[in-house]
């Protein structure tokens, strides 16, 4: 099965965003775990890695 070289790199491109957001998900619960934030204090790194 061949696939274009775009394709390719759309794939890689989710996967590595995919990746990133499994980051800041194990970073929150690091976080909470330690009792360092509240509910609000994470929103505007969530909203970087959205956008």
């Amino acid at each position: 099965m061949e696939l274009p070289v775009e394709v390719i790199a759309q794939i890689y491109k989710k996967r590595w965003q995919i990746e990133l957001l499994f980051k800041q998900l194990k970073q929150e619960n690091k976080a909470r775990q330690k009792g360092l934030t509240d509910q609000y204090s994470l929103f505007p790194q969530w909203e970087g890695a959205y956008f």
